[in-house]
């Protein structure tokens, strides 16, 4: 039985046919999945691979964090389809980082759902600062460090230097907690601390720190837990 391609289905079936219709973001996982793979393997067709894929993996999110050889245990799939999948993920999740010229952080809230986001998903710790001018909007932001699974480390410097190159006012930093667990460690404190102390010497406003857990989150500035 030969691979199926997408060319091959019939017009109702075939998503780039439907993605002209109604428009890519009326899609369904599976459809745009299939639309990166273009083609099958001998034992499914491209859609029931694309379903299989979603299946089995549970979402797109975690088949973005699968290593290229994770995913050549699909039939069909090998280094060529492997390398477009992650780098099509990869496009999306940076596309994500893009800054609407008008976003502005207004309260607590603001900060997590916007930081969240970005590095909520992640398996590792990742520290990022969030730079404001003086009317409490976004003018950048920056990944300062990138850890393990339960410990990132980053000097106050590294944060500073890139406030001063956004000409900020002010900045936030953020970081996520892979365990779930969103109570900062002691290294977290003396990071806080050193980075406060940081700010004050070039006359920075420091807004707050947030730790990022499963359904909650933590701030220094407020020296408490918040349920999502």
């Amino acid at each position: 039985m030969k691979e199926i391609k997408l060319k091959e289905l019939p017009a109702f079936a075939k998503p780039r046919e439907r993605a002209m219709e109604v428009g890519v973001s009326n899609l369904a996982d599976y459809e745009l999945l299939a639309i990166i793979l273009e083609t099958g393997s001998k034992e499914n067709d491209v859609l029931d691979l694309a379903k299989q894929m979603l299946i089995e993996e549970g979402s797109l999110q975690n088949i973005a964090f699968l290593t290229i050889n994770e995913l050549k245990k699909y039939p069909g799939i090998g280094n060529a389809k492997a390398v477009s999948i992650l780098s099509a993920l990869e496009l999306g999740k940076r596309a994500n980082y893009d800054i609407s010229p008008s976003q502005k952080i207004k309260n607590l809230k603001d900060i997590y759902d916007y930081a969240n986001n970005l590095i909520g998903h992640e398996k590792q710790e990742i520290l990022l600062a969030i730079f404001l001018d003086c009317t409490s909007k976004i003018i950048g932001k920056r990944i300062v460090s990138m850890g393990t699974l339960n410990s990132t480390a980053f000097h106050p410097r590294d944060v500073i230097k890139w406030a001063l190159k956004y000409s900020a006012f002010a900045l936030v930093v953020v970081h996520n907690h892979p365990s779930g667990e969103s109570l900062p460690s002691q290294d977290d404190i003396d990071g806080t601390n050193g980075l406060i102390s940081g700010c004050e010497a070039v006359d920075l406003q420091f807004i707050d720190h947030l730790i990022i857990g499963k359904g909650n989150y933590y701030s220094f500035a407020h020296q408490k837990c918040f349920k999502v």
